[in-house]
């Protein structure tokens, strides 16, 4: 997922999704897609996220949240 999310490929993200991939998928910090797609401000990776039924505010390990990410740019 992680990798995914850094290249910013949509398209290829929403097919993964669409044959399985969870989009609740995390790192060891419990950082998910949406956390790193907010941190690096990437808006139409959160959209295809979100539309794959990613839970919109998941905390991570440091109970920090995507849109806390996404504002501490």
């Amino acid at each position: 997922m992680c990798q995914v999310v850094a290249s910013a490929d949509e398209a290829y993200l929403a097919r993964l999704l669409r044959f399985g991939l969870s989009p609740h998928c995390s790192d060891y910090d419990g950082r998910t897609g949406l956390h790193l797609a907010a941190a690096a401000g990437r808006c139409e990776v959160l959209q295809v996220l979100l539309a794959g039924g990613a839970t919109p505010s998941p905390l991570d390990h440091f109970g920090r949240t995507p849109l806390l990410e996404a504002v501490s740019i």
